[in-house]
């Protein structure tokens, strides 16, 4: 990959926030330890983070181009606003 286009590279908080994501939530994860203190606000910042992620990835690697039908079948797939009901249909 093109150095220009890595994470430390575009986006220095994002590279930091998921070297922190890594040490204290996925490795702890995958090396058997459970999550304590789990909350809704954590889970989606956490969510909120990986979302990060994937729009840092498709600057690079479009998903337009890996999907038959581009990304046009997920444009409505939105953050929802704090409160917001996980049933509410706009």
């Amino acid at each position: 990959m093109d150095p220009e286009l890595s994470l430390r590279h575009l986006d220095q908080d994002l590279y930091e926030l998921n070297a922190r994501f890594y040490g204290e939530v996925r490795n702890p994860i995958f090396h058997g330890q459970q999550l304590t203190r789990v909350t809704i606000l954590g889970m989606r910042a956490a969510l909120l983070h990986i979302a990060r992620l994937y729009e840092w990835i498709d600057c690079w690697c479009n998903p337009e181009d890996l999907l038959e039908k581009g990304g046009a079948a997920f444009a409505h797939v939105r953050p929802r606003d704090a409160g917001e009901s996980p049933n509410h249909v706009q």
